[in-house]
C-alpha cells in the first residue's frame, strides 16, 4: 500500500527537486552575493512567520479530516477551517500594509517584505486545501496543483527578476501569481464540502489545542534551521549569508525532497489505518515506513558528501562554490538527522495527540543552536554555523525519541538501517574509486552515476529495507493492464 502511494507522490517531488535545485542553480547567478542573502532572509522570515499563524489550521485540516468523515460531519469541518482562516487573514493583511506604511525602511525592503507577506497568506488557504486533498488520498489531484504552484511560481519568479528591478522579490512575486492561480481552480471544489456546514467554536478550539503545539514545535525547529541566516548576516554580512544558504539549500533540501515525498505518503495513512483498523495497522504501516526513509534518504546523504566537490561546481555560480562545497557534506549529515526526526519520529506524539510536548522536546535543542551559533560564528565563521547545525539536530532526534517511545513506541528500523549503511559502504568505494575528471558536471555524472548503480544492486542483494517490495511495486505501477481488466 504505502509504494502505491509513494509512486503517485512521485511527480510532485520531482517538482519540488526541478524547484529545490534549479532555485539554487539560477538565483546563484542572477543574483548578486547580497541579493541572495536578501532573499534566503526572507525565506527564513516567511517560514518563521507562517507557523504561528496558520500552521495549526493546515495540520488540522490533515489529522481531523479522516475522523469528521467517519462521523459524517465533513461539512462542518471545513465550515470551521474556513471561518477561521478568514479572520486570520484579514488581521494579517492589515498588520502588514500598516507596518510597511510605517517602518523606516527601504523601497526595496518593503517590497521584498510585501511580496513575501502576501505570498504567505494566500499560500495558507493553498495548503488547507491541499491537506485536504492529501488527507482524502487525493494524490493525482494534490500533485497536480502542487507542481503547478512549484513550476509556475518559479518560472514567473525567474522571469520577474531578469525582465524587472524586483531582485530578490521575484521569486516571492512568482510564488503570489501561482497561488492565487492554483487557488482559482481549487477555490469552488473545496468550498462546495463546506456547503450545509456550520463553523463550531468548539471544534475550532480542539483544532487550536492540537495545533498550537505543533506550530510552537516548529518555530523551534525552524530556530534550528533557520536562525543561522540571520546570525551570519549580523556577524558576518548579508553575502555570508548568501554563500552559507547556497550550499545548505543544495544538501537540505535533496534531502528534504526526499522525506516530504515519503511523509506526504506516510503520514495520513498511518492516521486513517490508526482510526479506522487500530493500533497493530497503524504500526505495521509506521515499520514499512521507516525503512522506506532509511533506504531512500540514507544513500541520498552519504551520497552528497561524496560528491560535494562537483555538485558545488555544476550547481552555484562562481563567486559560491568553494563554500558551498564545504558546508554540502556536514549539512547533508544534519539533515538526515532532522529529517528523520521530523518526519517519522514526531509521529509519535502526534498519533497519541500529545502535541502539547514538543515544546518540552525541541526547546533544547533551539537553545543549543543558538547558543552555539552565538558562540561558534565569531571564532570559526559559516563552519562554526554548520557546526551548530549539526549537534542541535543531533540533540533534537535523541530527545524527540527518548520523550515520543514513553507515549506511542515507534518501531526503529535497526536491521534496515545496518543493511542500507553496508550498501552505501560499497557506493562509497565505488564513487572513491572512480576516476577524477577535468569536467566538474562528466565527474558528478559519472561518480553519481556509479554510485547509484552500486548501491541499488547491493540494496537488492541485502535486501536492504522494502527494497526488493518497491521495485515490485514499481513494477507493477507502470505495468498495463490486461485488457479485459481495464475493461471491466
Amino acid at each position: 500500500m504505502l509504494g502505491r502511494h509513494l509512486l503517485n507522490y512521485l511527480p510532485v517531488n520531482a517538482a519540488q527537486a526541478i524547484v529545490g535545485f534549479g532555485g539554487v542553480y539560477v538565483l546563484t547567478r542572477v543574483l548578486s552575493l547580497e541579493d541572495y542573502g536578501h532573499y534566503a532572509q526572507a525565506l527564513a522570515a516567511m517560514s518563521l512567520i507562517h507557523v504561528p499563524v496558520t500552521m495549526w489550521l493546515e495540520s488540522s485540516a490533515a489529522r481531523f479530516y479522516a475522523r469528521a468523515e467517519r462521523r459524517g460531519r465533513l461539512a462542518d469541518h471545513f465550515a470551521t477551517l474556513y471561518a477561521a482562516y478568514a479572520p486570520i487573514a484579514l488581521v494579517f493583511t492589515l498588520v502588514l500594509a500598516l507596518g510597511l506604511w510605517l517602518a523606516p525602511l527601504s523601497a526595496e525592503t518593503k517590497t521584498l517584505a510585501g511580496f513575501t507577506g502576501a505570498a504567505l497568506i494566500t499560500r495558507a488557504a493553498m495548503k488547507i486545501f491541499q491537506e485536504t486533498r492529501r488527507a482524502a488520498h487525493e494524490s493525482v489531484r494534490y500533485g497536480m496543483l502542487e507542481s503547478l504552484y512549484l513550476v509556475g511560481g518559479f518560472a514567473l519568479g525567474i522571469s520577474l527578476i531578469l525582465a524587472t528591478p524586483l531582485r530578490a522579490a521575484g521569486p516571492f512575486a512568482g510564488m503570489l501569481a501561482a497561488t492565487i492561480l492554483c487557488i482559482a481552480l481549487e477555490a469552488p471544489s473545496m468550498l462546495r464540502r463546506a456547503k450545509g456546514g456550520k463553523p463550531d467554536a468548539r471544534r475550532a478550539a480542539a483544532y487550536a489545542r492540537y495545533g498550537a503545539p505543533l506550530a510552537l514545535s516548529q518555530i523551534l525547529v525552524l530556530i534550528v534551521s533557520v536562525s543561522d541566516r540571520f546570525l551570519i548576516a549580523a556577524f558576518l554580512g548579508d553575502a555570508a549569508a548568501g554563500t552559507y544558504f547556497a550550499g545548505y539549500a543544495l544538501a537540505d533540501r535533496t534531502l528534504d525532497v526526499l522525506f516530504i515525498w515519503i511523509g506526504m505518503a506516510a503520514g495520513p495513512l498511518a492516521v486513517a489505518l490508526l482510526e479506522r483498523e487500530g493500533r497493530d495497522r497503524a504500526e505495521e504501516s509506521l515499520r514499512v515506513q521507516s525503512e522506506a526513509m532509511v533506504l531512500l534518504t540514507l544513500p541520498a546523504a552519504v551520497g552528497l558528501a561524496l560528491v560535494a566537490q562537483p555538485l558545488a561546481a555544476v550547481m552555484t555560480g562562481a563567486s559560491f562554490h568553494a563554500q558551498a562545497a564545504a558546508i554540502i557534506p556536514w549539512i547533508a549529515a544534519a539533515g538526515f538527522l532532522s529529517g528523520f526526526s521530523t518526519y517519522y519520529l514526531d509521529q509519535s506524539l502526534e498519533l497519541a495527540r500529545k502535541t502539547h510536548l514538543f515544546p518540552l522536546v525541541l526547546a533544547v535543542p533551539a537553545a543549543a543552536n543558538i547558543a552555539l551559533n552565538l558562540l561558534l560564528i565569531p571564532r570559526f565563521g559559516i563552519m562554526g554555523a554548520v557546526a551548530g547545525t549539526l549537534i542541535a539536530y543531533a540533540i533534537g532526534a535523541v530527545s524527540t525519541y527518548l520523550i515520543g517511545r514513553r507515549h506511542f513506541p515507534l518501531p526503529l528500523p535497526v536491521t534496515a538501517f545496518v543493511r542500507t549503511a553496508v550498501a552505501c559502504g560499497a557506493m562509497a568505494a565505488a564513487v572513491l574509486l572512480a576516476p577524477e575528471l577535468q569536467q566538474a558536471w562528466l565527474q558528478l555524472l559519472v561518480h553519481a552515476g556509479a554510485g547509484f548503480v552500486v548501491f541499488a544492486a547491493a540494496a537488492l542483494a541485502l535486501d536492504a529495507g522494502p527494497a526488493r517490495v518497491l521495485v515490485l511495486a514499481a513494477l507493477r505501477y507502470v505495468r498495463p493492464a490486461p485488457v479485459g481488466e481495464a475493461a471491466s
